[in-house]
């Protein structure tokens, strides 16, 4: 065991179970072993102690918490850095916005646990429990979920045995969270909300994800060779370059997925749900188009609603056309021309419009939740709500990636953009006032006469100094 040395001391002083060498133990039925249990009072006493010691001052202690009992306990904001769960039980804790770095939590049990905020950077969570915990906004860079060896305690001291322990994330909820360069190798993530996930490089070979759901899950470059996706939700993910080799996507839905570069020849796409191409794309679109028309002006009694969703429309040229309340959820709409069109209440959630003409159209109401339009052309459009019998409906473009896109003079009065990706857009000139831009990344992007002044802001990156939200030239 690790000692520490306090100023003046003549030889190493074992400070790290002071706290809990009084506590009663508990038998875990599970594993086998007691474990200490803690009280709060003493809790609070050892993260002071910790704090310290990441703090490098001599008082520090660093913290041992290895087979303890800590569940239901409150460690909301604890800076435990470098610390050690092994082997820990922290079912229920809060642990919400804690400094969790390069900490143990090998073999522990975080089961429904709340780390919403935390940092669990380079964290070791092998053979960790995480059923049911919620990680929303966790960050998990660089964190090791791989397998871990279950350890039994005898004498005093964990003993590693043959078996080994998957990982256990099922049923986590670890919403937009960040996992970039996470080790999930044979971990189990069966039904595990992962949406808006950061997974950048990854390594999740032979991963268990069936059933989860990955919407605008970005897995760039993720090696995912041997993982189980069978009936995971993957709409508007971004896969770009990522490794599906031997990948079981049995039923899994990628409408909407974002492919470039990747080879699907050696992966099972059994009744996957994948983007078609319209049947006689010139005479079948424009006899939907017509039914649409008509749908809209017989307030649906005749006619039919338009619905592309999941098909291949690349280039095509919708402008100048009535598209409003069409369904284009998850359809593939690059380069296409719809300029000048009518796409009021109009659903595009996780449609790819990279590069997409949509110039001076009219997206009021509509929705864009995830959209790709990384280098589409909004210049001049119009999205502030639109009242329908009493109630405004918002154009609600949430988390949608705009990167590079050029938005100069449109209307974006009271649009929700939380979490959108701005960098390097064109957003001069644009009217943005009470829109919603929480989380959202203007990083780098041109903000001349932009007034912020009236804008949702939290936690949004790249805005111009306060004394400037009011817009400058």
């Amino acid at each position: 065991m690790t000692k520490f040395t306090r100023s003046g001391s003549e030889r190493p002083v074992d400070l790290s179970r002071v706290a809990i060498q009084k506590s009663p133990s508990l038998l875990d039925e599970r594993l086998g072993v007691y474990r200490s249990k803690i009280a709060q009072t003493d809790l609070d006493v050892m993260l002071k102690q910790h704090q310290a010691f990441v703090e490098q001052r001599i008082t520090g202690v660093r913290a041992h918490f290895k087979l303890c009992e800590l569940s239901s306990l409150d460690l909301s904001g604890a800076v435990l850095a470098s610390a050690d769960f092994t082997g820990a039980k922290l079912h229920n804790t809060l642990l919400r916005g804690a400094d969790l770095r390069m900490t143990n939590f090998y073999a522990a049990d975080l089961s429904e646990a709340d780390l919403m905020h935390a940092d669990l950077t380079a964290a070791d969570m092998r053979g960790a429990i995480l059923r049911g915990a919620v990680m929303i906004s966790c960050n998990l860079t660089s964190a090791d979920f791989r397998n871990g060896t279950l350890a039994l305690a005898r004498n005093g001291e964990l003993v590693s045995v043959h078996n080994s322990a998957e990982a256990d994330l099922s049923k986590a909820v670890i919403m937009r969270a960040t996992l970039s360069k996470a080790r999930l190798s044979d971990s189990f993530v069966m039904q595990t909300d992962l949406r808006d996930a950061d997974l950048r490089g990854s390594i999740l070979c032979k991963a268990n994800l069936s059933d989860s759901n990955l919407t605008g899950c970005d897995l760039t470059s993720c090696d995912l060779t041997e993982a189980n996706l069978e009936g995971a939700n993957l709409e508007g993910a971004i896969l770009t370059g990522a490794v599906l080799r031997h990948a079981n996507l049995k039923s899994a839905n990628l409408i909407g997925a974002i492919l470039d570069g990747v080879d699907l020849s050696l992966a099972n796409i059994e009744d996957a749900r994948t983007v078609e191409q319209l049947d006689d794309m010139e005479g079948g679109l424009a006899e939907l188009l017509k039914a649409h028309v008509k749908w809209i002006e017989t307030g649906g009694n005749q006619g039919r609603q338009l619905d592309l969703s999941g098909k291949d429309l690349t280039g095509a040229d919708l402008s100048r056309m009535t598209l409003s309340a069409g369904i284009f959820r998850g359809t593939v709409l690059r380069n296409a021309n719809l300029s000048r069109s009518a796409l009021l209440m109009a659903d595009l959630s996780s449609a790819d419009l990279r590069g997409a003409n949509l110039r001076n159209s009219n997206i009021r109401g509509a929705r864009m939740i995830r959209s790709m339009m990384v280098g589409a052309d909004l210049t001049g459009v119009l999205a502030a709500p639109i009242n329908i019998q009493g109630y405004d409906w918002q154009t609600n473009m949430e988390r949608a990636r705009l990167g590079k896109a050029v938005l100069v003079g449109a209307d974006l009065t009271g649009a929700i953009l939380s979490g959108a990706d701005l960098r390097q857009a064109q957003v001069r000139n644009v009217s943005i006032k009470g829109a919603d831009l929480t989380d959202a990344n203007l990083t780098n992007a041109d903000l001349r006469g932009v007034d912020f002044s009236k804008c949702k802001l939290a936690n949004a990156k790249g805005l111009p100094e306060p004394d400037d939200l009011q817009g400058r030239d």
